[in-house]
């Protein structure tokens, strides 16, 4: 029994993410009428993301442990108020990107918090509740008022600027900043792959800090992680091409699969070196669906 109590202190991180996505995902399955595997595994990352920029910041500003922060799960709960506000006024709502058309639409549009914003108002309330959860959370754990609030505006406004925005899109009938070219026949295919590309990246730089002592700890050289990682990502590559009908890879395409393949090879490079596959259990995780995504196709309802 106490080797069980262990474990789920030393992954309760992992523990937590795991009970974040399953309130992610009902939220997606009630939100969504029409919903493809690509759809849902686009928005699960999506939420993701924010979840792991909250701890970026939280570990980088107010320097606490992430495994202090397990209790950041069941910020899923509030995702629901959107759907409940839209419901009270209503009004039929689906979570959508903000397009970025000018700075100054940029400016007002955090600044009001979608308050008037003609499709994405319900998220109002759900960003007051936010605003005001990271700051109580943030001053209970680190009794500075200034570095608390420097925090919140981080965290907060950070995760609405990279998510929240259309920056990039595959198809010229989603308005976005930069329209780019891919190979795979559903948008929402790369979409996924980029949503999981951002919360790579993030984990990569949320850790980044112990990377160089565990290296150091297990005798693990740069050159250890270029044999693991190359191969890995021509064979990725090259299935995925295979997948979409030997389609030649756009640029966009080879781009958006390097930190996903970068942090899954890294890991598991790692984890046979630690001889401990749980300590990895997150990015490990991720990879699942990274395959998923790129080697199979279904609606799921």
């Amino acid at each position: 029994m106490n080797k069980i109590i262990q474990l789920i202190k030393e992954n309760r991180i992992f523990i937590a993410l795991l009970v974040y996505h399953i309130l992610i995902a009902a939220r997606i399955f009630i939100e969504m009428e029409h919903l493809t595997l690509f759809i849902f595994i686009h928005q699960l990352f999506w939420f993701t993301g924010v979840m792991i920029w909250f701890f970026f910041v939280f570990k980088h500003i107010l320097k606490v442990d992430i495994k202090k922060l397990w209790f950041f799960a069941g910020g899923g709960i509030i995702t629901y108020i959107p759907l409940v506000y839209a419901t009270l006024k209503g009004e039929k709502w689906s979570l959508n990107y903000v397009t970025p058309e000018s700075f100054f639409q940029i400016v007002r549009d955090m600044g009001t918090l979608l308050i008037n914003h003609p499709r994405n108002w319900p998220m109002f309330p759900e960003l007051i509740i936010l605003l005001a959860f990271t700051l109580s959370v943030s001053i209970c754990l680190s009794k500075n008022i200034p570095k608390s609030f420097l925090t919140t505006i981080l965290a907060v406004y950070g995760s609405f600027f990279i998510f929240g925005f259309s920056w990039i899109s595959v198809s010229v009938d989603h308005p976005s900043a930069l329209v780019l070219k891919t190979a795979y026949g559903d948008p929402q295919k790369f979409y996924a792959l980029y949503m999981m590309a951002i919360c790579s990246v993030l984990v990569i730089l949320t850790v980044i800090d112990e990377i160089p002592d565990l290296m150091k700890k297990h005798n693990v050289r740069i050159k250890h992680f270029v044999a693991v990682f190359l191969p890995l990502y021509a064979a990725i590559i090259s299935g995925s091409s295979f997948v979409a009908g030997n389609k030649m890879p756009q640029i966009a395409d080879i781009i958006v699969l390097i930190p996903t393949t970068f942090l899954f090879s890294s890991s598991l490079l790692l984890a046979f070196k630690t001889k401990s596959f749980i300590s990895y259990a997150i990015p490990l995780y991720f990879s699942i669906f990274l395959f998923i995504t790129l080697f199979y196709n279904s609606n799921i309802h």
